[in-house]
């Protein structure tokens, strides 16, 4: 009989990372002119229904593709490049050495993330991570189309995608831990034995108390 591993979920927006890695693309590639003012409200405005649990993340994600379109891979790979070298400084620290320390001890890392596998996918590479779940892309002839491949990662998606990958791995949810920063994350926290709010939004902070849930933010 296999050894099953203790799996510890990570959350990447604003819990391992200091921010948002789409913002920070949409924010550089509007720096480069591939994008106009209009494009950056349309995007703001996504975030603001994020925040309130009311966004449409297929239509958010057609958007957030778009200006990929035409793009020739050379030209892709170096945004890309670029991008890396923007966020190097915003991974946070404290929720690294937790990282690490689970790591140590023989768990299995899960990075679980709505965010577009054009930027997931390299920043799991950055930080070692071999086991990504998150919103897959469309790429043909190694562009991406614009269309998405399956659901978004979110909310209720993130559980049942989780539920999943365990059947496939030989993990188990005793004794596992979970890190997410918004009320969106309540659903894949609630799942694990030792759920974790990262600088917490107000839903998830009401929450995390309510249920003596730990939490990491400043004081």
């Amino acid at each position: 009989m296999t050894d099953l591993r203790t799996l510890a979920i990570f959350d990447l927006d604003n819990t391992l990372l200091a921010g948002d890695c789409e913002l920070i693309w949409c924010s550089l590639i509007a720096s480069r002119g591939l994008v106009d003012t209009k494009y950056i409200e349309e995007i703001s405005q996504f975030f603001l229904e994020y925040e309130s649990g009311s966004i449409n993340y297929v239509e958010y994600d057609k958007i957030l593709l778009r200006p990929l379109i035409g793009l020739s891979k050379n030209q892709l790979d170096d945004l890309v490049k670029i991008f890396l070298g923007q966020i190097q400084h915003l991974f946070r620290p404290e929720i690294l050495r937790q990282l690490e320390h689970h790591r140590q001890v023989g768990e299995t890392i899960l990075l679980v993330t709505a965010s577009i596998s054009l930027l997931a996918a390299p920043i799991a590479q950055l930080l070692g991570i071999p086991n990504l779940i998150c919103t897959q892309i469309e790429i043909n002839n190694g562009l991406p189309t614009g269309n998405l491949v399956g659901k978004p990662v979110f909310h209720e998606e993130k559980v049942w995608r989780v539920k999943s990958w365990i059947e496939q791995n030989s993990v188990t949810l005793e004794g596992s831990w979970a890190w997410g920063d918004s009320n969106n994350d309540i659903p894949i926290l609630s799942l694990v034995d030792h759920p974790v709010a990262v600088y917490p939004d107000d839903l998830l902070r009401k929450h995390a108390v309510r249920n003596h849930w730990q939490i990491i933010e400043n004081n």
